[in-house]
């Protein structure tokens, strides 16, 4: 690097003395009045000629290669002044003007470090970071663009600089009416943060990239355009549809399970309907009748479960009309004999994990109101209300103002099939308690916990858009 630019500086300089001392011999042999006024203005052009190789020294050789050049302009001022003049004044003069153009010198040199030091930085971070880097100016054409793009779309920087409309000639061409809108708003200020759109690279190949804008202000305030970073995000796109394209089919493989069980659970109620309509007894019929209605129980969660798009809960409450309104059916109930009310605060959801027992739950003590409470073509209300219970606790509450729950009736040691069902699958299935009332009619709270649990560990299964407790 010194060799590179110390021939220049030899050069410079040599070039300098040949000028000061050739005007000299030139006004030498013109001693006119007119030539004298020629000879102390080229004089003082002679002199300044040598602040050039002082300020080059300095820019790139630094301080000790200013102050070397002004000794020697000082060195090559002596010769003259000691000739010329027996008086210390032009000695003086030609002292001060080397201290001058010392001073121009380092400041020049100390500057320019500082100035080549934030370049280098600077080039350091742009040059090599991964993302293309953009200074578009306020026309919309780029005044810098860093070497990343070449990695990016393969097309060189010096390449974009001479496009008239960069960088819509390498934007899909899908997505270049909505960069163009996106990039004309950059221009007048409007910031954008990770913009996806198709890269169309020179060799024919498809990248995505995702383009953040900020405006570029100078110190007055003024808008001097805007600067882009582009990120290639290919792979994350590639992984994004692969992560999509394995989430479809393992939702079709969970929709065809459900559909499976449906259907399954479907053909053993239509065998139990089989069995129940060629036997001649009652007990047994009765018997095959409330195992059917319990297969169609469990049957519908997975038809719910197959018609949504949350495979890993269901709306308690929706659930619960349902099963209502397919129990009203089978018991041939007449809709005006008994109210039935189904309230909820909110949507409550409940586990996929707890859904089968809980809607056996259900099952169970709608269809004993169903039976027991209303006697005869007495009317009467049903009413059941789901919420949650400070955010922790599904409660269930099923209240019906028939003829209430005999007082002899135990239900944690029940000898009826539904109640101890209902008691087994409160207690080791949902983890959770039942109390019953007797006053005016029977009431049934169920309280079970909202988190999953299993073997004592309690695993927390809320979902945050669950509805807010009651």
């Amino acid at each position: 690097m010194r060799r590179k630019h110390g021939w220049p500086l030899f050069i410079m300089f040599a070039l300098c003395i040949l000028f000061y001392y050739f005007g000299e011999i030139i006004i030498f042999f013109k001693l006119d009045y007119l030539r004298l006024e020629i000879f102390y203005t080229v004089h003082d052009l002679q002199r300044v000629s040598f602040l050039v190789p002082v300020v080059y020294a300095s820019y790139h050789f630094g301080t000790k290669g200013a102050v070397a050049v002004t000794v020697l302009t000082f060195l090559s001022f002596l010769p003259r002044a000691l000739i010329y003049s027996p008086y210390p004044d032009p000695l003086l003069r030609m002292s001060v003007f080397s201290v001058i153009a010392c001073i121009i010198g380092v400041f020049t040199a100390k500057t320019t470090a500082a100035l080549s030091s934030s370049e280098e930085r600077f080039r350091a971070i742009a040059d090599y970071s991964y993302d293309w880097e953009s200074w578009i100016g306020p026309d919309g054409k780029p005044v810098w663009i860093s070497p990343a793009i070449s990695r990016l779309t393969g097309y060189s920087a010096n390449e974009c600089l001479a496009m008239n409309d960069f960088p819509i000639p390498f934007i899909y061409e899908t997505d270049r009416d909505r960069m163009t809108r996106i990039l004309a708003e950059a221009v007048k200020g409007v910031s954008c943060d990770n913009v996806e759109f198709r890269i169309r690279c020179k060799d024919g190949s498809m990248k995505w990239g995702g383009v953040s804008c900020q405006p570029i202000y100078n110190a007055c305030g003024t808008n001097t355009g805007y600067r882009s970073s582009v990120r290639d995000i290919t792979r994350l796109k590639q992984a994004e549809e692969s992560l999509l394209s394995s989430l479809h089919e393992k939702e079709l493989l969970i929709r065809e399970v459900h559909h499976r069980v449906k259907n399954n659970m479907q053909v053993m109620s239509g065998l139990l309907d089989l069995q129940a309509s060629s036997s001649g007894n009652p007990e047994l019929i009765e018997m095959l009748n409330g195992s059917q209605r319990r297969i169609r129980a469990m049957a519908m969660i997975h038809e719910r479960l197959y018609d949504s798009k949350d495979f890993t809960r269901i709306d308690l409450a929706a659930y619960a009309r349902t099963l209502s309104r397919k129990l009203f059916q089978a018991y041939k109930i007449n809709p005006g004999k008994i109210d039935l009310v189904i309230k909820a605060d909110s949507i409550v959801y409940v586990d996929i994990r707890k859904a089968t027992p809980c809607g056996l739950v259900l099952n169970e003590l709608i269809s004993n109101a169903l039976k027991h409470a209303f006697p005869g073509d007495e009317p009467g209300k049903l009413e059941i209300i789901i919420g949650e219970t400070k955010g922790t606790e599904i409660e269930i509450l099923v209240h019906d103002n028939g003829l209430g729950l005999p007082d002899d009736v135990d239900i944690h040691q029940s000898r009826s099939v539904g109640l101890h069902l209902v008691n087994g699958l409160v207690t080791n299935q949902l983890y959770g308690q039942m109390e019953v009332r007797r006053d005016g009619g029977t009431q049934f709270r169920i309280t079970f916990p909202l988190s999953f649990v299993e073997g004592g560990e309690e695993h927390d299964e809320k979902q945050e858009h669950h509805g807010s407790g009651r």
